[in-house]
């Protein structure tokens, strides 16, 4: 008898849990699939058999991801999570393989780009990729979410996933105004923080939150597409001005290609004085249609020793909370600019 009633007990505990947690995580891990295989996976499948291409076998969304480590699939992440990973795994891989990630918000607009080229002979190969949530804008952004999967720029499939409240709907968007925020140029000789990628990527998700009027290309996406071209940190005014001027300007083409409306872009400096840490940045919009710069903005942020220690030593799973202060005044200072560009 006290057997049954532990046992009954024990079975009530899980119903109860597994109701509070609403299917955010599952009960065993998953080593099949986070997913359902959809026809979209199934038809790229059978045509990568057919041409010797990478095969999909396994796509997830997770809280974490480690090599050769149980991996739980979830659909649903709160607000507060710091961040979340998608993991794809194929085979009949090679050296030279682009693996995309385009990740799409509840409206319907691309949010965020990430993609990895394969630099090792691995005919079976796992990739993870992140997005951040807390104290960016997925932490606002509720409701569905979509990662769009491709391989070798060829569509393979999409994954659904919620960040925070699942039954929130929005009115799909197709903004006129497109911005290009470029990858920044840091410099190289003083800086002990590196800014080139993730400062824009902030400004990126910052312009889509709060303007539903615009649209952006993001900066990964311009990387990948970007010539292979070396700019000296001390002539970059110079250089954007006389490319600007250029019959086959690199930055006009690349603008064209993505039909954007205006570029922004930018240099940045981190660098230690004495007892402080200054960040400066400079930044440039350009309006593409009139091939000419219409702003430029010198925006500084300081830490002492003192603070920025005191951070340094947290474990951030995040974006560093001193990142997110200096991108977060750079946007505030350009929010009035990039605002009066929408059509």
């Amino acid at each position: 008898m006290q057997k049954s009633i532990k046992i009954i007990i024990l079975g009530l505990i899980v119903l109860i849990l597994g109701g509070c947690v609403e299917n955010r995580q599952p009960l065993i891990p998953q080593f099949n699939s986070g997913m359902k295989i959809n026809k979209d996976w199934t038809d790229y499948n059978t045509k990568a058999k057919a041409n010797n291409e990478p095969i999909l076998d396994f796509v997830a969304t997770t809280l974490k991801y480690k090599k050769n480590e149980k991996m739980l699939n979830f659909d649903n992440f709160l607000p507060t999570d710091k961040k979340l990973k998608v993991v794809t795994k194929y085979h009949n891989c090679k050296v030279g393989d682009v693996y995309g990630y385009k990740f799409y918000m509840p409206d319907g607009r691309l949010y965020h780009y990430e993609y990895y080229i394969q630099k090792k002979n691995y005919t079976k190969f796992t990739t993870s990729r992140t997005l951040y949530i807390d104290d960016v804008p997925p932490s606002k952004i509720q409701g569905i979410w979509k990662v769009k999967i491709f391989m070798n720029n060829k569509y393979v499939t999409t994954k659904e996933f919620s960040i925070g409240d699942k039954n929130k709907t929005y009115k799909q968007v197709n903004p006129k105004t497109v911005i290009g925020v470029f990858p920044f140029l840091d410099n190289k000789k003083m800086s002990t923080w590196k800014h080139a990628k993730l400062m824009p990527n902030y400004l990126n998700w910052e312009i889509l939150n709060n303007n539903q009027k615009i649209k952006t290309i993001p900066t990964k996406l311009i990387l990948k597409n970007l010539p292979n071209i070396s700019i000296d940190y001390d002539s970059f005014e110079s250089f954007i001005n006389n490319d600007l001027k250029s019959d086959n300007s690199i930055l006009l083409n690349l603008a064209n290609t993505f039909d954007m409306d205006y570029i922004i872009l930018g240099k940045v400096v981190s660098s230690w004085s004495g007892g402080y840490q200054n960040t400066k940045v400079n930044t440039i919009i350009i309006d593409v249609l009139k091939k000419t710069i219409i702003n430029e903005k010198e925006i500084n942020k300081t830490f002492t020793r003192s603070n920025f220690n005191i951070v340094t030593n947290q474990d951030s799973q995040g974006i560093h909370p001193h990142r997110l202060e200096v991108y977060k005044k750079v946007y505030s200072e350009l929010e009035k600019e990039i605002q009066g560009l929408s059509k």
